[in-house]
C-alpha cells in the first residue's frame, strides 16, 4: 500500500487538548488562511491534506477558521490561488456594479442566506 493510501486508510482522531493548544498557539490564534481570528469552532487544519497522505502530526497541523477550512477544503495550492483570483474579480465587478458584478451579487446573497437557514436548522434539531 502506498504512503498516500496508508495515510488515508488510518482513521483520523481528533488532536489532544495539549495539541490543540500548541497548534493554536503556531499563527498566535488566527487562521492560517485568511489571517483573522480563528474563533470558536476552529480547525485543525491539515498543510498537506490527509486524503493526500498527510499526517496528523503537529508539523502539518495550523489553525484554520472553520469558513476558510470548509472553502479551502482539499484544494492544491494552484486551485487555491486561482479560486483567490476569481474571488479577486468577483469583487471588482462587484463593487463597479457591472452587470456580472451584479449576477455574483445576487449568486452570493442566495448562498450565504441558504447556508445561515442550514445551520438554524442544524442547531434546532440538536
Amino acid at each position: 500500500m502506498g504512503t498516500k493510501q496508508a495515510a488515508s486508510a488510518q482513521k483520523r482522531r481528533a488532536p489532544t487538548r495539549k495539541k490543540r493548544d500548541l497548534i493554536f498557539e503556531k499563527t498566535g490564534g488566527n487562521c492560517h488562511v485568511c489571517g483573522g481570528p480563528a474563533g470558536e469552532g476552529w480547525h485543525a487544519d491539515h498543510v498537506v491534506p490527509h486524503k493526500r497522505g498527510g499526517t496528523s502530526k503537529l508539523s502539518n497541523l495550523l489553525p484554520s477558521c472553520r469558513e476558510c477550512n470548509g472553502l479551502r477544503s482539499a484544494g492544491k495550492p494552484g486551485g487555491i490561488r486561482e479560486s483567490f483570483r476569481i474571488g479577486v474579480y468577483a469583487r471588482r465587478h462587484m463593487k463597479n456594479e457591472t452587470r456580472l458584478g451584479r449576477k455574483l451579487k445576487a449568486l452570493l446573497d442566495k448562498r450565504l442566506k441558504a447556508n445561515e437557514l442550514r445551520r438554524t436548522r442544524k442547531k434546532a434539531e440538536k
